[in-house]
């Protein structure tokens, strides 16, 4: 009986550091990722020169034109829904690509990547009713020499240039910053150009029959994937 007993207790102590040793192993392991495409729920551009239309089907033109009578200044903006995300904590990666369709940039434009901050007036924009005159954060004076972009209320997440047509990918610490920082499950991208010569750069909206539509990726831990039941069936 003690030789039983004693055979049990070996079999017993080895069966506990099997699973001490796999315990061991899990926790070292890295907690798997997720990689989640979204596309936008709403984008839309707005322009300067015609104050009161609304472009929410059109391409998203960024324009700098300082001389009265052009386009003078036009800003984009790209709101992606992150009702999917449970934990935006949990994102550990973010790119965002636009597709460049039309471009006057010799020697290449500068163009700026702002995050519209949660609860600023206006966040709440619809595609199809935002104009020049009620986009959030433009205060227009009517006055084609200034720049009527009212930064109060963005961050700034890139600065990046256009040369050519293709996919512009922007992807940096600002970004994931910003996004980690969402607080309402949506965020809003501002695309906006400085430079002081004639220039345009049109990116496809979401609208757009052949070009890539503009596209947020997000790497998000195993934590923070949300699982996702019908709204309906039948």
């Amino acid at each position: 009986r003690a030789a039983a007993r004693s055979a049990w207790s070996a079999a017993f102590s080895a069966a506990v550091v099997v699973a001490l040793i796999a315990v061991a192993l899990l926790a070292a392991s890295p907690v798997a990722a997720e990689t989640e495409v979204l596309t936008p729920d709403a984008d839309a551009a707005v322009q300067e020169s015609n104050p009161t239309t609304n472009r929410g089907s059109s391409v998203l033109e960024m324009r700098s034109r300082p001389n009265a009578g052009s386009g003078r200044q036009n800003v984009s903006f790209v709101r992606f829904s992150l009702a999917s995300v449970a934990d935006v904590a949990a994102v550990t990666g973010v790119t965002l690509e636009l597709e460049s369709i039309n471009q006057s940039c010799t020697g290449g434009c500068s163009l700026h990547l702002y995050g519209l901050d949660d609860g600023t007036a206006g966040e709440d924009w619809v595609e199809s009713s935002i104009i020049y005159n009620n986009a959030p954060t433009i205060s227009g004076d009517g006055d084609p020499t200034t720049q009527d972009l009212d930064t109060t209320n963005l961050t700034l997440l890139d600065t990046f240039q256009v040369a050519s047509s293709g996919v512009s990918t922007n992807s940096t610490p600002a970004m994931l910053a910003f996004l980690q920082a969402d607080t309402d499950e949506r965020v809003t991208f501002v695309i906006y150009m400085s430079d002081a010569a004639n220039r345009n750069v049109h990116f496809a909206s979401k609208e757009h029959a052949t070009a890539m539509v503009p596209t947020l990726t997000l790497e998000i831990s195993e934590t923070g994937v949300k699982a996702l039941t019908p709204d309906a069936d039948s």
